[in-house]
């Protein structure tokens, strides 16, 4: 009866673990994204260049991850949490990163000059709601409820809707001689500033699944 136990145990490591890994791996990318954005300015081509190549790092190393979640939840008949929750908290952190390597690249083809300040906010937003998920995911292995996290990630986001809500206001403020005059900029930016909100709604999503997991479990 030990032995068996012990078994579980042993493929219960194997799911959080790997699960940990992602969302460690997600959260580097959140990091990774950041400094990007906060150092356009300064960076020139090939230092941009060097800076989409890392992202892109973080994205082989996700889909790696993801892979490797799919093949021992194909392997495995019992699982410590319900396949298809540990299928879906995979899908979406791979996802998020995928997001922030796209935005990333768009800064470079959509030959931006600098990025704004409402890019710099929404991505430092978007790096402080995946450290919370990152812990949240990194406690799920000890059954207890989590609350608190999913709140943070929550106030976050209405500050991400915030910012996001008078940017689009000002993009379309037919009495800002800046962007009025310049349509294909507010089209480049408009789509950006989209994406970037897209991050912040899926890490609220993402919250909401690990506290559910979490309630189911507890």
């Amino acid at each position: 009866m030990k032995r068996i136990k012990e078994f579980f145990l042993l493929k219960d490591d194997k799911f959080f673990n790997l699960l940990t890994s992602l969302a460690e791996c997600t959260h580097g990318c959140a990091q990774e994204f950041e400094n990007f954005v906060m150092e356009f300015d300064g960076l020139d081509e090939k230092g941009r260049a060097e800076r989409i190549k890392a992202l892109g790092a973080f994205e082989k190393e996700g889909d790696r991850l993801v892979r490797t979640i799919s093949e021992e939840l194909y392997r495995s008949f019992i699982t410590p949490i319900d396949r298809e929750d540990i299928h879906l908290l995979a899908s979406d952190l791979d996802t998020i990163i995928d997001m922030m390597e796209e935005v990333g690249k768009k800064f470079v083809y959509y030959r931006l000059d600098s990025t704004s300040t409402v890019m710099k906010c929404q991505a430092s937003i978007a790096k402080q709601q995946m450290a919370v998920i990152m812990g949240a995911i990194g406690s799920l292995k000890a059954s207890k409820e989590i609350k608190d996290e999913y709140q943070k990630v929550s106030e976050l986001e209405d500050k991400a809707d915030a910012i996001y809500e008078n940017a689009m206001s000002r993009l379309f403020d037919p009495n800002d001689k800046e962007l009025a005059g310049d349509p294909l900029l507010v089209i480049k930016l408009k789509d950006v500033y989209d994406e970037l909100e897209d991050i912040t709604d899926l890490n609220q999503h993402l919250a909401a699944l690990v506290e559910s997991i979490s309630i189911k479990h507890a």
